[in-house]
């Protein structure tokens, strides 16, 4: 990370990706200059579900410059004001990552604050070298952990237990939302993250793995 902020002269460095061994979308494995306080006020306001940088570098391998994002929807000029005001952006270049399947997936990402001028012309002396360093980094970090097949049983939330045995009982997710007094956007995100913590397929392999672990009785 220092390296690159030296080098390239930006305010912010960041590797995220959900789909390493036991980590999900709730719980990415993140590298990051970021403060923690930003991420913790991301998390609380729920932008990962409308931050359109995740959303398109979930879709796509070309390089997004946020600069090029559309910025109509309310939810999302107030996610860029937010994080402006905690010293990001307001420009970036995020590029989307893939490993040796699409199911691994990353971004890679640089801020900075500086005017729209200077950002064009930054802009073109990054792209030239930050393609090959976040492929390099991404690759680093899946040969260290990618290769951790444990199941991270420890990780596992007790909420998510919850949500996870009220679905072995036959419960949909709506019943769970109702049951939990949630929504069922949290339901479906709780078993998303155990799923991933499990290493299971899909929701009927996560119940599997739970009984067998011993995590639901």
């Amino acid at each position: 990370r220092q390296f690159v902020l030296d080098t390239y002269g930006v305010d912010h460095v960041v590797y995220h990706s959900p789909c390493l061994p036991g980590r999900s979308n709730l719980d990415p494995y993140l590298d990051k200059t970021y403060s923690d306080a930003w991420i913790a006020r991301y998390i609380e306001q729920g932008y990962l579900h409308i931050d359109p940088v995740v959303a398109r570098g979930q879709r796509t391998v070309l390089p997004i410059d946020w600069s090029q994002l559309e910025m109509t929807d309310r939810k999302v000029v107030r996610l860029f004001g937010e994080a402006k005001e905690f010293g990001i952006g307001p420009h970036g270049l995020t590029i989307p990552l893939r490993g040796p399947s699409d199911q691994l997936w990353a971004l890679f990402t640089v801020a900075v604050n500086t005017s729209d001028r200077a950002w064009q012309s930054q802009r073109r002396l990054l792209m030239k070298d930050l393609i090959l360093l976040a492929h390099y980094y991404h690759q680093r970090v899946f040969d260290i952990e990618g290769g951790a097949v444990a199941i991270a049983t420890d990780r596992i939330t007790p909420r998510e237990l919850e949500v996870l045995s009220w679905t072995a009982e036959g419960k949909t997710n709506q019943d769970v939302a109702d049951i939990l007094s949630i929504s069922v956007e949290t339901v479906r995100a709780h078993l998303d993250s155990i799923r991933h913590k499990l290493g299971a397929l899909n929701t009927t392999h996560a119940v599997a793995r739970a009984f067998r672990l011993n995590l639901l009785q």
